[in-house]
């Protein structure tokens, strides 16, 4: 293509045509990667007690570089008629000297293979870095979960944090924050730091009552009443106590401004669901 340069000297004007391409601004999706940096897979184990975090299980030996996303991936939590609600934490650092990255998700009710729900996190984590997970669970006898994690040098390292916050989660429960459809559900009252971006993540916590659904989850800031939607994922809850992916997601990590001190609530579009939320802090 030509370009059209025109100058102007004294009072003339002299046209010059150049062969010089036309530049155009990179498309979105000019840092995205699908081939992971580095990825591990492990069965975690909770303590016999309910409600207590077990051993540090490794997932990742040594990170290959350094990387500003993680996926994390659990599974097989789940089991019909039951109440699995279960937390996972993500740890860096050598064994038994771990410090948690993400910590208290809520991953109860979830399937196996290739029906789980997993979830991109925008987090540095350096070249050679150890990666572990733990769990916790209301289940008692050592519940155990399949952790997936694999991370991504996508985009600039340094403009990613070294940890995210966890919101609605308790841990004297390991679930979420139930949420339903007739209206918003509190989820924090007020942030406690900035956020550039939130994660929505769907978990079932109940011994009964889910049915076969394919569900919206809504996340929105504001006040009671004054609710605005900033977050959207696609869901699906079956009748054996489960929740799983609900296809193409687009909402996996949203692009939000969360100032500090903001009230974060949500709500399902047809039936009620475990809700946590993970805050993505500004560097």
């Amino acid at each position: 293509m030509t370009n059209t340069v025109t100058v102007t000297e004294q009072n003339n004007t002299v046209t010059i045509l150049e062969d010089a391409p036309i530049v155009t601004a990179d498309p979105w999706y000019t840092d995205l990667k699908s081939i992971s940096t580095s990825s591990g897979s492990a069965v975690a184990t909770a303590d016999t007690a309910a409600h207590t975090k077990g051993a540090w299980t490794e997932i990742i030996a040594s990170n290959a570089a350094d990387t500003s996303a993680l996926l994390v991936y659990p599974q097989y939590t789940g089991v019909n008629g039951n109440n699995t609600a279960t937390l996972l934490d993500v740890g860096t650092g050598a064994a038994g000297a771990e410090t948690v990255v993400a910590g208290d998700i809520a991953i109860g009710g979830l399937s196996g293979t290739y029906l789980a729900f997993g979830y991109l996190i925008p987090i540095k984590i350096t070249n050679s870095t150890r990666i572990a997970a733990r769990i916790q669970s209301i289940v008692t006898g050592g519940k155990t979960a399949t952790v997936d994690l694999r991370t991504f040098a996508m985009g600039n390292v340094t403009t990613v944090p070294t940890s995210v916050d966890v919101l609605g989660t308790s841990t004297a429960t390991s679930a979420g924050t139930n949420v339903g459809f007739a209206s918003y559900t509190e989820v924090v009252a007020s942030t406690a730091q900035e956020y550039g971006a939130i994660i929505a993540v769907p978990s079932y916590s109940s011994a009964g009552g889910s049915t076969n659904v394919s569900p919206s989850l809504f996340v929105a800031t504001g006040s009671a009443g004054n609710e605005t939607d900033i977050a959207q994922v696609l869901y699906r809850e079956s009748t054996a106590e489960a929740v799983y992916h609900g296809g193409p997601n687009s909402s996996w990590v949203t692009a939000a401004n969360i100032p500090a001190g903001t009230r974060l609530s949500a709500k399902t579009s047809t039936s009620d669901v475990w809700v946590t939320l993970i805050g993505v802090p500004l560097t």
